[in-house]
């Protein structure tokens, strides 16, 4: 079904001349999937947003994944990334996990997640973090996965209001612009079980930790 609407488009714009507005055309995409969503509900989606290089207006690729991990083409890696949230300490703890097309480990991290001013939810410096993890050790072209988030489809977003959580979110398009290719892909609560356990492990310690080419072995059993 999409296919066939992206077809269209593109046989508008070849043999008719006609362009469709770029805003539109994806406004359009996203309910063709979420009415197919509806219609399928075993269907486990990847929803992918091109939001690197020049900028400009996001490209959205849309393609059916299985439930569980799906690694990433050759070249590209793989960051995965969620938190959990302590209920004795109240505080939030990241897991950052980065794989290449093999499903080979290159490196992993757990640690509490940043702390921001009231009011910016926690996802925002989680995402901060794991975006920066890979780009410290050297890591420059992505596909990075993790739990939905609102904020990150609307990155280029020139109507935002200036708010101390906006203020943060400018710090993520600063930071993609710095990878040579940078994908934003929703993963299933099956894909980020790994990073789920590293965050629990934070959350158990309190301590950052970092590893390198190796698996930690309190998560060996879920990857």
């Amino acid at each position: 079904m999409y296919c066939l609407f992206s077809l269209g488009i593109e046989n508008k714009l070849l043999h008719e001349g006609v362009a469709g507005n770029p805003l539109g055309v994806v406004q359009r995409a996203k309910t063709l999937l979420k009415d197919y969503q509806t219609v399928n509900p075993d269907i486990a989606w990847l929803w992918r947003v091109e939001v690197g290089g020049g900028g400009g207006v996001p490209k959205v690729q849309v393609q059916v994944a299985r439930s569980g991990w799906v690694p990433p083409l050759m070249g590209l890696f793989k960051v995965s990334w969620d938190l959990v949230r302590n209920s004795q300490s109240q505080t939030w703890h990241l897991g950052v996990l980065i794989r290449d097309h093999d499903r080979n480990v290159m490196a992993a991290m757990c640690g509490p997640v940043m702390s921001l001013q009231r009011g910016v939810h926690p996802r925002i410096g989680a995402c901060i973090q794991a975006i920066t993890f890979a780009l410290d050790i050297g890591f420059y072209e992505v596909v990075f996965e993790g739990p939905p988030v609102s904020f990150m489809g609307g990155l280029h977003d020139s109507s935002l209001e200036v708010t101390m959580e906006d203020m943060w979110l400018e710090e993520i398009p600063v930071l993609i612009q710095r990878f040579r290719h940078f994908t934003v892909a929703l993963g299933s609560k099956e894909a980020l079980v790994a990073v789920k356990e590293l965050a629990m492990l934070g959350s158990l310690t309190n301590l950052s930790k970092v590893w390198f080419e190796e698996v930690p072995v309190e998560i060996e059993g879920v990857l």
